[in-house]
C-alpha cells in the first residue's frame, strides 16, 4: 500500500512538472528561437570552456567566452549595417543601370516582334519605376530593422543571458540527464551528442572561418576588378557566405549581368574565371569540405538538404536547425541498422 502512494505521488510529481514546462513554453514561445540558438552555440563553446578550466573558474570561463561572442556578434552587425547603410546610393545607380540594360534587351526583342502594342507594355520609365520601387523596398527594410532596434535589444539581451547559463551550466545538465536515463541508452546518448557537437561545428565555425577566408579573397579581386567600393563589396561576400552552397553566387550573378550591361566584357570575364573561383568556388568545394573532414560524416547533398529546406521551413533559424535534424535522422538511421544487425548476430550465435 505504501509503495503504491509513493508511486501515485511519482506520477502527480511527474505530471505537475510536465504542466509546468508546458505553460513556460507557450509563455516563452515567440522567444524559442533566441533559446535554440543559445543552445545551439553552447554545445560548441562548451568545449572550448573545458580547455580554459586549468587556468580559469567555470564561471568566469563562462563570462569570457559570452563577452567574446557578444563583441564579435556586435561588432560584426555594426560594421554590415554601417558599410550597406554608406553605400545605398551606390546600390541604388547599380539598380538603375540594370534597369537600363533590361529595358534596352527588351526594346531589341520587342523591335524584332510582330506583337503590336508591346513597347506600351513595356517602356523605360515603367522599367525603371519597378526596380527603383523594389529598391526603395529593400531601403525601408533597413530603416524597418533600426526601428526594431528596442526588441532586438531585449533578444539580444535573453540571447546573452540564456548563452551564459547553458554555457556555465551545460555539463551537469548533460550529467543529470545521463544519471536519471537507463545505463543501457548513455551509449546511444553519447553517439547522438558527439552528432551534434560535431555537426553545430561545422554550422557555426566552418561557415564563420569561411566567411573570413572570403573577406581576404575579396579585397583584391574587387580592386583589381576596378568597380571600387571595395569594402562593401567584401563585407557583402563574407555575410553571403555565411549561407553555405549559396552566398557569393548571388553576388557574383548580379554583377555579371551589370558587367554586361554596361559593355564591360574584361569585367565579366573577371568574374567568370577569377571571382566565382576565388570568392566561392574553391571555398564551397574544396575548403569548407577539407575543414568539416570528418567531423559530420554524412553527404554534403544531405547537408544542402537540410540547409535549404531548413530555410524554407523554419527561416533563418533553419540554417542551424536543418542541417542538425538532417544529422540526427542519419545517426538514427545507422544505429537503428547497427541495433538489428546486433538482434541478428545474437539469433544467429545463439542457433
Amino acid at each position: 500500500m505504501a509503495d503504491e502512494i509513493i508511486q501515485d505521488e511519482e506520477k502527480h510529481t511527474l505530471i505537475i512538472a510536465v504542466i509546468i514546462f508546458i505553460v513556460a513554453g507557450l509563455s516563452f514561445w515567440p522567444l524559442v528561437s533566441v533559446f535554440i540558438l543559445a543552445c545551439s552555440l553552447a554545445v560548441v563553446l562548451i568545449p572550448i570552456k573545458q580547455r580554459c578550466l586549468h587556468k580559469l573558474p567555470s564561471g568566469h570561463a563562462a563570462i569570457l567566452l559570452t563577452v567574446g561572442v557578444f563583441i564579435t556578434i556586435v561588432g560584426g552587425i555594426f560594421c554590415t549595417v554601417n558599410v550597406l547603410y554608406a553605400n545605398l546610393d551606390y546600390m541604388r545607380e547599380i539598380t538603375a543601370t540594370i534597369g537600363d540594360g533590361f529595358f534596352d534587351l527588351v526594346a531589341e526583342l520587342q523591335a524584332h516582334s510582330s506583337l503590336p502594342g508591346t513597347g506600351e507594355i513595356l517602356n523605360k520609365e515603367t522599367t525603371q519605376s519597378i526596380l527603383l520601387t523594389l529598391f526603395d523596398a529593400c531601403k525601408y527594410l533597413i530603416l524597418d530593422f533600426f526601428a526594431s532596434i528596442p526588441a532586438l535589444l531585449i533578444s539580444g539581451l535573453i540571447f546573452f543571458l540564456a548563452l551564459f547559463l547553458f554555457v556555465r551550466n551545460g555539463e551537469e545538465i548533460i550529467r543529470i540527464i545521463r544519471e536519471i536515463l537507463p545505463e543501457k541508452t548513455t551509449k546511444t546518448l553519447d553517439q547522438i551528442s558527439t552528432v551534434t557537437v560535431d555537426t553545430m561545428y561545422s554550422v557555426y565555425i566552418v561557415n564563420f572561418q569561411c566567411a573570413i577566408v572570403t573577406f581576404f579573397c575579396a579585397i583584391p579581386f574587387f580592386v583589381i576588378l576596378g568597380y571600387g567600393h571595395v569594402p562593401f563589396y567584401a563585407i557583402l561576400a563574407a555575410i553571403m557566405q555565411l549561407i553555405p552552397f549559396l552566398g557569393p553566387q548571388i553576388l557574383i550573378a548580379i554583377l555579371l549581368i551589370y558587367a554586361l550591361v554596361t559593355g564591360d566584357i574584361t569585367g565579366f570575364l573577371l568574374l567568370c574565371f577569377v571571382g566565382y573561383p576565388a570568392i566561392s568556388g574553391w571555398i564551397d568545394f574544396y575548403l569548407r569540405p577539407k575543414l568539416m573532414g570528418d567531423r559530420v560524416a554524412i553527404h554534403p547533398v544531405l547537408m544542402m538538404i537540410g540547409i535549404f529546406g531548413g530555410m524554407m521551413l523554419l527561416g533563418l533559424i533553419g540554417i542551424i536547425l536543418g542541417p542538425l535534424i538532417i544529422t540526427l535522422v542519419v545517426s538514427a538511421f545507422n544505429l537503428m541498422i547497427q541495433t538489428f544487425h546486433d538482434i541478428k548476430n545474437r539469433q544467429n550465435s545463439a542457433g
